[in-house]
């Protein structure tokens, strides 16, 4: 709890808020929309997870909860990039797959023809 001394700007001194307050003059948290929506195209169910916690993010902060929107922004920023890993492990392992079905394929077509 603060004891009430200001510091020069006019804000009460520490790290923290006092009861009460509401700091939205500080940076705002990224809340990553661009990340969320390329994470959508690259694996759908954890884009969206990613995208409800971004609307979050911008929630809680229009709130003044600045905790509250830097953990939403931070669970947003996590969920996307692991979506993003997974839809690019997905897509790899596809072509792969593919590939290897196709060389296969191939290999018992000419087997069949000689």
């Amino acid at each position: 709890m603060s004891d009430g001394v200001l510091d020069g700007d006019g804000s009460h001194e520490g790290d923290g808020l006092h009861e009460g307050a509401v700091d939205v003059d500080g940076d705002r948290p990224g809340s990553r929309p661009v990340l969320a929506v390329v994470s959508c195209l690259l694996f759908l169910p954890g884009g969206l997870v990613a995208l409800l916690f971004t609307h979050r993010a911008g929630r809680r902060w229009e709130r003044g909860d600045r905790v509250g929107a830097e953990r939403a922004s931070r669970t947003a920023r996590n969920v996307a990039l692991w979506s993003i890993v997974t839809g690019v492990a997905t897509v790899v392992l596809t072509v792969v797959l593919f590939v290897a079905a196709m060389s296969l394929v191939t290999h018992l077509q000419r087997g069949a023809t000689s």
